[in-house]
């Protein structure tokens, strides 16, 4: 079964790793279900360093799942503003669909919109797979529980 690499395996990820990078999953607790190989970043710091890394070697990520907090004090923010960076110098991370994953709905508006204003391809509204759908999310409601992600576990 493939195994997710995280932020706990070594920098700079491997060559092989980059050009196989499908998914990468930037999000605190949670994981895929389906066990998929993908690249899983724990903070913001693991993000940033890692999305550079794949945008230097110009890799496609089909999916990009993106939660907002990200544990104490820790967001998402600081890899948004590289993504913004990217775009910004004309080299934008080259990302076929990206997924907005968070309990904050400030904080998943934060995110969809800038994804979007990047020309990014994303879900129209937050996805919150840690809880029932709440109202904000209600157009997301019939499809959450079948996007791919297990519910958050207790470290």
């Amino acid at each position: 079964m493939p195994r997710a690499r995280t932020s706990a395996d070594s920098y700079p990820p491997r060559e092989s790793a980059l050009v196989a990078v499908l998914c990468v999953l930037v999000d605190d607790v949670r994981r895929l279900l389906d066990d998929r190989d993908c690249v899983v970043y724990r903070t913001s710091r693991d993000a940033v360093c890692g999305l550079t890394a794949l945008a230097e070697a110009d890799t496609v990520i089909d999916q990009l799942w993106l939660d907002h907090d990200l544990g104490a004090d820790d967001t998402i923010r600081p890899a948004l503003a590289l993504l913004e960076e990217l775009a910004y110098q004309g080299r934008p991370l080259r990302v076929g669909k990206a997924f907005v994953i968070t309990s904050n709905p400030t904080g998943g508006h934060v995110i969809g919109g800038l994804l979007r204003r990047l020309g990014y391809h994303c879900d129209p509204l937050p996805i919150d797979i840690s809880s029932p759908p709440v109202r904000w999310m209600s157009e997301c409601a019939a499809s959450w529980p079948d996007i791919g992600l297990a519910r958050p576990t207790s470290a």
